[in-house]
């Protein structure tokens, strides 16, 4: 499944190292609900996962705690930076983005997460991986006529679209 959570206000609150700790901790909670995070990038201002979870789990609690768990340390670990953009206990927008990976290849959606674009510690935006991870998800399997472009700027727009409606 492709996720995509957007900051508050869409505030450009991420730095290198948070998105990188970000990582970090949705991972140790997918972990916990025998989920895999395969794939995880973002911006400034929205990170985007690829998780394979289980059929057992409820994607609701899922997608609760890991806006709830990465909310919380961020917040812990980095407090005066997001102090200067956010305010409250806020973190994450209310929305969020979540598309089953059907009809399109996971190595498709691994290749739009990778591809999203980092802001170095100057401001400049650089494209950089989160992980090297990619690798274990084999070729692609399906796929369709959608090509990769076309998939990132749907999950963006729909994303962006969701913001916008709070």
């Amino acid at each position: 499944m492709k996720m995509v959570y957007v900051t508050k206000y869409c505030r450009g609150v991420f730095t290198d190292p948070m998105l990188t700790r970000c990582e970090t901790i949705m991972a140790e909670v997918c972990d916990k609900f025998g989920a895999t995070l395969t794939e995880s990038n973002g911006k400034f201002v929205d990170v985007h996962l690829l998780i394979h979870y289980p059929p057992t789990v409820q994607l609701s609690t899922l997608v609760s705690s890991l806006n709830g768990v990465s909310a919380r340390y961020l917040r812990q670990e980095f407090p005066e930076h997001i102090r200067t953009y956010l305010w409250g206990n806020h973190f994450w927008s209310p929305s969020y983005f979540v598309a089953s990976a059907g009809g399109v290849s996971l190595s498709i959606i691994a290749k739009c997460i990778t591809n999203q674009t980092r802001r170095d510690p100057l401001g400049s935006l650089r494209p950089e991986r989160a992980s090297t991870r990619i690798g274990f998800l084999g070729g692609d399997a399906g796929g369709g006529d959608w090509d990769r472009a076309t998939i990132c700027a749907a999950i963006h727009t729909e994303a962006v679209a969701q913001q916008k409606r709070v």
